[in-house]
């Protein structure tokens, strides 16, 4: 019913039921894992109003829980950034029973109904950067620098008298900035190429 991709490696279905409404995937090697996806097979559909809970579990003596999102039939795959998830102590376990072992990590699933899933708030270092993301990002970044490169800014004669120190012309500056507004704006991920 259910399977994950962890990127780099083979699709994986084979999750372990350990209750009527609860299944598992273990994660090998979970410390270098950034991102996962959990989807729902296609192989049978959720009860009309029920979806699925998704946790993360961090390895260690006592399984460290935390919601990441859920899946529903008409949400069946999410992508979830888990390096970005720390192991917290909690009471909350909904996988009781399930141990931890050394450096396997855990998908969790939990059936649930829908109104149930709309009520949870997932831990927020699970969701996974968008583009725009990345782009607000980039203009808070790039107005930062510009304005405190720019207080710097003194006239040209002033500049020259301070031998011990390199300027750049304001001119540069604003160019550079304008380039990268532009290249910003036609390709957000221009920077990976």
């Amino acid at each position: 019913m259910f399977g994950i991709i962890v990127a780099g490696r083979a699709v994986d279905t084979a999750c372990i039921q350990t209750a009527p409404d609860k299944f598992t995937f273990n994660i090998p090697d979970v410390h270098n894992v950034k991102h996962i996806t959990v989807f729902m097979t296609g192989a049978s559909l959720f009860p009309a109003e029920a979806g699925a809970s998704i946790y993360f579990g961090w390895p260690g003596a006592e399984v460290s829980w935390q919601l990441l999102g859920f899946l529903t039939n008409e949400k069946p795959s999410a992508i979830f950034k888990i390096s970005g998830t720390k192991p917290v102590v909690t009471d909350a376990n909904p996988f009781h029973g399930v141990a931890g072992m050394a450096d396997i990590g855990q998908i969790g699933i939990s059936i649930e109904p829908k109104t149930d899933l709309m009520q949870q708030t997932p831990v927020a270092a699970a969701a996974a950067p968008t583009v725009s993301d990345f782009a607000v990002f980039s203009e808070k970044m790039l107005e930062s620098f510009f304005n405190f490169a720019s207080s710097f800014s003194s006239p040209r004669e002033q500049a020259l008298r301070q031998s011990d120190q390199n300027w750049i012309p304001i001119g540069t500056l604003q160019r550079w900035r304008e380039n990268f507004h532009r290249k910003l704006a036609a390709d957000p991920l221009f920077w990976k190429k």
